[in-house]
């Protein structure tokens, strides 16, 4: 009898101990030893490759981001300066009567904020987001003062991005996507500009010039002058995708601070994340120390109790309520039949004989919408328990069904609202 032995080796351990984890480590600028000449050459020393360093911080927090086995991690942490780590996780966007609420209209015998500050003139806002749309009107400079002296900032070139895009209004456009990178990540437009419409957005409601026309209204409401919060400010976009991660959002606010903003617009943040690993927080106080105003946004998750994020002693946390109006509609039956009262943002009267109204559940079935649905309105039953995307399936079928009358006991989306009927 032969025995015979075979070691197999300990796969998943080996695996364990070489897999990377990527980290964002806070360091204490006081111990750097004076033979380096800048922090990005010690955090680089401390590390055991080139490759490991994501993004060196000097700005927004003393410290860098970087790529690590467990093995390289526990040796990090017995380094001189080291101080504390958090894990390099994504980063998730947040998404009127405004003005006269805020303070910035004018009233008989007090001056208003827009008033005393002439809309913002010469301030400089760094928005955090997912870009820039720069053709959009709200960016154009007429009436702009030029760039002030003390910008530090630059229009970086790209994919669909050039100098031009630039001008004195959008005086500045950064992108940052290493944090993707190091993760392989396939980055669809390396540049400023915006590819969701969530940067754009919130950039111009920050400090969009002012922009007249009868055309500019949403489908017909609201028409007349559009304009930001501070109109004549001038704005820098700092470029962080949707699903970048923290080291990307610092560095982010790392170069704003370099750059000279005045105030950092940030609407995106961590759920549920302590103080003292929230990157936002950490990023934050260092503005704040160095007399940049800084807006957060308090997340998508309310009204519940305790659900907001960013509720960060040193900055303003924004959050929306609920307004005294509501972009109504009616629906009549026909023959006398009784009134129907909700929501649209279709402003036109559309009369018609010849669609009967078909209940089908929860519109579920998008194939079952377009079988029975045809020619008719359709009439949903949707709750937070209805499975799938059924505002989805009535849009694929928005040439096929008439109308639909969505029935809800919460709030519906507003995606749900932006698609029109044959």
């Amino acid at each position: 009898m032969i025995l015979l032995l075979i070691w197999i080796p300990n796969s998943s351990h080996a695996s364990a101990s070489s897999q990377v984890e990527h980290y964002i480590i806070f360091m204490e600028s006081a111990v750097m030893p004076k033979v380096f000449p800048t922090p990005f050459h010690w955090h680089l020393a401390t590390l055991s490759s080139l490759e490991a360093l994501i993004y060196s911080y000097s700005h927004a927090i003393d410290g860098f981001s970087c790529a690590l086995t467990v093995a390289e991690f526990q040796a990090l942490q017995k380094s001189p300066g080291y101080v504390h780590s958090i894990k390099d996780l994504p980063v998730k966007y947040d998404t009127t009567h405004s003005p006269k609420f805020l303070g910035l209209v004018s009233t008989p015998g007090r001056s208003g904020a827009w008033e005393a500050s002439n809309y913002g003139e010469g301030v400089i806002i760094g928005v955090v987001d997912s870009g820039v749309w720069p053709e959009s009107r709200s960016f154009d400079d007429h009436g702009m003062d030029p760039v002030p002296p003390r910008w530090k900032g630059e229009c970086e070139t790209g994919t669909q991005f050039n100098a031009s895009s630039c001008n004195n209004k959008l005086i500045g456009a950064r992108v940052f996507t290493r944090g993707r990178v190091a993760r392989n990540m396939t980055i669809t437009m390396n540049s400023p500009r915006d590819e969701e419409g969530h940067g754009t957005h919130t950039a111009s409601t920050a400090e969009g010039n002012f922009v007249e026309g009868e055309e500019e209204s949403f489908f017909g409401y609201a028409p007349g002058t559009v304009k930001g919060v501070a109109p004549k400010a001038h704005v820098a976009m700092y470029k962080v995708d949707n699903g970048s991660f923290t080291s990307d959002y610092i560095a982010a606010i790392d170069w704003a601070l370099r750059d000279g903003v005045d105030v950092l617009s940030l609407s995106l943040g961590f759920d549920d994340c302590a103080l003292y690993d929230d990157a936002v927080a950490l990023a934050t106080f260092a503005a704040v120390d160095r007399n940049v105003f800084v807006a957060t946004s308090a997340g998508n998750r309310g009204p519940m109790h305790g659900k907001i994020h960013n509720g960060i002693p040193w900055v303003l946390t924004v959050a929306a309520g609920t307004i005294g109006r509501e972009l109504g509609a009616e629906v009549k039956l026909a023959g006398g039949g009784a009134s129907v009262f909700g929501r649209s943002i279709y402003l036109g009267s559309y009369s018609t004989a010849e669609a009967p109204i078909v209940f089908l559940a929860d519109c579920s079935s998008a194939t079952e919408i377009r079988r029975r649905g045809a020619g008719r309105v359709v009439v949903c039953h949707v709750d937070k328990h209805t499975p799938g995307d059924p505002f989805a399936n009535l849009q694929k079928n928005s040439g096929v069904i008439v109308g639909a009358i969505i029935i809800s006991p919460s709030i519906i989306p507003d995606a749900a609202l932006y698609f029109t009927f044959r």
